[in-house]
């Protein structure tokens, strides 16, 4: 529940940059469609998102750009496909 207040108030502040660490974790199909929702709101309106995650598919259909870190450091940042493609081989 904690996941959800603290979702519902990031998406409602006018900042240009939302850091969202494991929050869409939290909820049911129906809060994770309307959250995907309003991300692409967000998007579209020309400002940043950055989400930390292991969820591979919701990375990869919300994401431009990727880092991928293993044990704090970096292994790989461009584009989605390309890091993705770099995390499947290696299994991390």
């Amino acid at each position: 529940m904690q996941g959800r207040l603290a979702f519902s108030i990031a998406k409602e502040m006018d900042s240009q940059v939302l850091i969202l660490d494991e929050v869409l974790e939290a909820g049911d199909t129906h809060f994770m469609e309307k959250c995907s929702e309003a991300l692409q709101e967000h998007e579209k309106s020309n400002k940043t998102i950055i989400i930390i995650s292991h969820n591979i598919d919701m990375i990869e259909s919300l994401c431009d750009k990727i880092l991928l870190l293993n044990k704090g450091r970096q292994v790989a940042f461009g584009p989605a496909k390309e890091v993705m493609d770099i995390y499947r081989r290696h299994k991390f």
